[in-house]
């Protein structure tokens, strides 16, 4: 079958889409043994040999993975300053797997793993429209002027954020832990959020996507999802979308 070379290259596990644009667009993607760089070139992965840097891309079986990231763990696949990074928790997982979002280094809990690139792009993209839910603890009392403007949206960047939701408050020594929810994913967005309305958070733990939970994993630990566990993360998308179960049926998780 025919598709745009940047979604073979996705679905083989090379990044996302977006990501597969650019190693087209660098030059360093070939087409039975002729370099390409329009990214409106299009193959057929089952009789074109396609090759990056060289070496023949194949497609992989499509491996989704959660793991209960601790602090102190970059999400990267690795460091030039022989830092520790998730990946030396996931040893045994054989696939090449990307990261769908991150998480900062001292920030812990759900992280989901993968080398489908639409659906990390899907589940990243604030169209999407999926949750990410956190617990959040500050060392004061979130003010209601606080929680509205962190409902309504915060500026950052010069950018306002989409509205939050803010899901549950408890007491936490002297503070509280905040579980709020957001639908995007920009760079330590929950951190600056809360930063903007005098409340510095001091530990953040992602505890959702969509409906996917953490639940019981314990910390350093992962599991590799099912199609159920697949399809909590879509279940209050806006729409049902190529990972609905009716479509998942024909080729998703395994």
């Amino acid at each position: 079958m025919m598709q745009r070379l940047q979604k073979i290259l996705a679905e083989a596990g090379h990044g996302s889409r977006r990501a597969c644009e650019e190693l087209i667009a660098q030059g360093r993607v070939s087409v039975n043994g002729i370099r390409v760089s329009d990214l409106g070139t299009r193959a057929d992965a089952s009789c074109n040999t396609i090759t990056l840097d060289g070496e023949r891309v194949r497609l992989e079986k499509k491996v989704y993975c959660v793991l209960n990231k601790p602090r102190g763990y970059l999400c990267t696949n690795s460091d030039e300053r022989g830092r520790r990074t998730i990946f030396d928790l996931l040893r045994r997982v054989p696939q090449r797997l990307y990261t769908v979002g991150r998480l900062d280094l001292d920030a812990e809990g759900l992280l989901v793993l993968t080398n489908d690139g639409d659906f990390t792009h899907r589940v990243a993209h604030p169209r999407g429209g999926i949750g990410k839910t956190y617990q959040v603890c500050i060392e004061r009392t979130l003010s209601p002027k606080a929680r509205e403007i962190l409902e309504r949206g915060v500026f950052l960047d010069g950018k306002k954020t989409l509205p939050a939701s803010v899901l549950k408050r408890e007491r936490s020594g002297r503070g509280e832990m905040i579980t709020i929810r957001i639908r995007e994913g920009r760079k330590r967005q929950i951190k600056r959020m809360f930063l903007a309305v005098g409340c510095p958070a001091k530990r953040l733990r992602r505890i959702a996507i969509g409906e996917l939970k953490l639940g019981a994993l314990p910390l350093g630990r992962y599991r590799i999802l099912g199609r159920e566990d697949v399809d909590k993360i879509f279940e209050r998308g806006r729409s049902a979308g190529p990972y609905s179960r009716k479509k998942r049926m024909r080729g998703g998780a395994q």
